[in-house]
């Protein structure tokens, strides 16, 4: 397994703040569906929150898969990896 820098908490963190938007975009979609139904401007704002969502789960998904790529290096990953 590579040796892994300090600097990649960096990363950790950006993970960390992709799930808080994602459940965030999750949270308010939900909450603009309840207090105002499904009319047209409360469908449009629902769409934009869902691609929102689904933007930081494809950067999530990216970011676990580079992690996983970089653990698996051996000896050391390289800097163009990192």
């Amino acid at each position: 397994m590579a040796q892994l820098p300090e600097e990649i908490t960096t990363v950790f963190s950006l993970q960390r703040l992709l799930l808080a938007i994602i459940n965030e975009a999750n949270s308010t979609g939900y909450t603009i569906l309840e207090q105002y139904g499904e009319t047209a401007a409360a469908i449009t704002d629902f769409d934009l929150l869902q691609n929102t969502r689904e933007r930081a789960q494809t950067y999530y998904s990216r970011f676990s898969t580079l992690l996983l790529r970089i653990a698996e290096s051996y000896p050391s990953a390289s800097p163009a990896m990192l």
